[in-house]
């Protein structure tokens, strides 16, 4: 599912942050009506990156609603170090930056003068990630396909650039590692080989997995979005759908 903001879905209000823990709220929404389509056993969950995070918090809040967990490139929500006041006062300057430029008349997303370009655009992001990340060209253009729009001149982005703004509130890895502890359904953590580096995070990923009641870890071969490019995505699903991980 897109959130607000991202993909071609709407936007929030002006005065309407995004917050983490906002995305629950959505996917309870979402879980109630699809659950009321095909009563039985609960769905499962499958997040990617940030997705991983909301999964994994929903997860814990709901775990009658979850019955298997999986989180490709993630093992929880993003943490940061406790400072509140730095959280609140970061975002709040942004927004006092931007407001203007976002809801003023006439300004817009940045024009690419062609599809190709846009999707060029995508995958040099992915390259300039930590470690040696990269993105097909195929996996950029799907993702480009659903979040783009042409308009008079070109090509242009459709998500909030909100969502790029620093947040006013995050949780603490210590309250990641409680979230990962509420989780009652079984999870399997996938992990890319060339995906996002663990770096100095390599104990602090290990302990957030050490947490939860059930998980395992896979690796497999690719980057951040194994999942979409075409060279591996067979491998992860084949690995997600190994009934031995549940």
């Amino acid at each position: 599912m897109d959130f607000p903001g991202h993909g071609r879905s709407g936007h929030k209000s002006p005065d309407s942050p995004h917050l983490l823990a906002d995305y629950v709220f959505y996917v309870l929404e979402f879980v109630r009506h699809v659950s009321a389509l095909h009563p039985g056993a609960p769905p499962s969950l499958l997040g990617h990156s940030m997705g991983a995070g909301v999964a994994c918090l929903f997860s814990a809040c709901y775990p009658s609603l979850v019955s298997k967990l999986v989180l490709l490139e993630g093992t929880g929500p993003l943490a940061r170090d406790v400072d509140p006041v730095g959280h609140v006062r970061a975002n709040a300057d942004k927004r006092a930056e931007s407001n203007g430029a976002l809801f003023g008349a006439g300004v817009r997303p940045r024009l690419y003068a062609s599809l190709d370009a846009a999707v060029d655009a995508r995958v040099q992001t992915a390259q300039r990630m930590p470690g040696e990340q990269y993105i097909s060209r195929e996996a950029a253009a799907a993702i480009v396909g659903g979040g783009s729009r042409e308009v008079a001149g070109g090509v242009e982005f459709t998500h909030d650039k909100r969502l790029s703004w620093p947040s006013a509130s995050y949780f603490s890895e210590e309250e990641v590692r409680e979230i990962a502890a509420a989780v009652e359904a079984p999870a399997l953590v996938v992990k890319a080989r060339d995906g996002w580096p663990a770096g100095k995070d390599a104990a602090e990923r290990a302990a957030r997995i050490g947490a939860f009641r059930n998980a395992r870890v896979e690796e497999v071969g690719g980057s951040h979005h194994c999942h979409a490019d075409p060279g591996t995505a067979g491998e992860v699903a084949e690995v997600v759908g190994r009934p031995v991980y549940y």
